[in-house]
């Protein structure tokens, strides 16, 4: 049976790197060192996830492989970039985000996704464990938010 690239690199090491690092960015880092770089590195972190994570559950929903990523790429980058652009949109999602156009420069950091999906790595976790934890990884911001 072939492996499914699309639901496969939910569990690739770029992609568990980048989760990783938006869970210690958001709980860790930006309350010991706040700055304009952790702002960044959150950033950065959901450009990378956040088309695997959207096309890994369209795949499970039954969307071929290519459509269910160019749908996850397109979907994160209007998304983000609506939320960097529109300050009612980030609103929408929490009373505290700001929007930055600044913000927009890690959207280059898309194309890891693209890395992932196109050359797979051998340390791989099951899926059933790295879609939960990327997912979960995607809300962390929130953890920062007043009660």
């Amino acid at each position: 049976m072939t492996r499914d690239a699309t639901l496969a690199a939910c569990g690739h090491p770029i992609v568990l790197f980048s989760s990783l690092l938006i869970l210690v960015n958001d709980v860790v880092l930006r309350a010991v060192i706040p700055g304009w770089w952790t702002g960044k590195l959150s950033d950065a972190g959901f450009v990378v996830v956040a088309p695997i994570v959207l096309a890994a559950l369209a795949r499970l929903a039954g969307l071929g492989a290519v459509p269910a990523r160019r749908l996850g790429m397109v979907i994160t980058a209007l998304v983000y970039t609506t939320l960097q652009l529109w300050p009612p949109f980030g609103a929408f999602f929490s009373e505290s985000h700001i929007a930055d156009v600044g913000d927009l420069v890690v959207l280059p950091a898309m194309l890891l996704s693209l890395l992932v999906w196109r050359r797979p790595a051998r340390l791989r976790i099951p899926l059933a464990a790295a879609l939960p934890f990327s997912g979960f990884a995607l809300v962390a911001t929130s953890w920062n938010e007043p009660p």
